[in-house]
């Protein structure tokens, strides 16, 4: 049996589309992170051996911490279309807790709708830092010299995701707003 987006709408071909992107750029994201991870312990062990005999060869990875920003912020902006997908968001239920099914729903509408612009938003000026980036001064980061344009461009791209997958929760809540409302958690 495959495996069904929570709370997707089955029959959507958009939703199920949506929802493995998103999958994919989490598990992505979450590779990322385990990779961000080895190369810090790595960089732990090798600056903790570097003055003991035999292992003099060892060292800190370089600019290990310049990677772990970058790639932190890269696998943040990968999780978020796969959160706001399944309905992982952090929601304040304190004042719908006992509301109906569809005012649940009607509320969610409008979050979801605040969330497309903010995402849109955020796209936009991703963007606008990834345009910045290509100038004519080539920023890159200091022990590295890696460029940050790519950082800017992943996020871009991860936050483009998830503001379609927000354009689509308006519409699933909408559609859950007419009919029986939102479903349970």
């Amino acid at each position: 049996m495959a495996h069904q987006p929570p709370g997707a709408i089955s029959v959507d071909p958009i939703g199920k589309a949506l929802y493995r992107a998103s999958t994919a750029l989490a598990v992505l994201g979450g590779l990322l992170l385990a990779a961000i991870m080895v190369m810090v312990v790595v960089s732990i062990i090798g600056r903790n051996l570097a003055g003991v005999p035999l292992f003099g060869w060892l060292g800190p990875v370089p600019g290990d911490f310049e990677l772990v920003e970058l790639g932190v912020a890269i696998a943040l902006f990968s999780f978020l279309p796969y959160c706001q997908i399944v309905r992982g968001n952090v929601a304040v239920d304190f004042f719908v807790a006992k509301a109906s099914a569809r005012t649940r729903a009607w509320f969610a509408v409008a979050g979801n709708l605040l969330y497309t612009i903010i995402a849109a938003l955020l796209a936009w000026q991703l963007f606008n830092g990834y345009l910045d980036r290509l100038g004519p001064y080539g920023e890159t980061t200091w022990i590295l010299g890696l460029p940050t344009k790519w950082g800017y461009l992943c996020a871009f791209v991860a936050t483009v995701l998830l503001t379609l997958v927000c354009a689509y929760t308006v519409l699933r809540s909408i559609a859950e707003a007419r009919g029986d409302g939102e479903p349970a958690r």
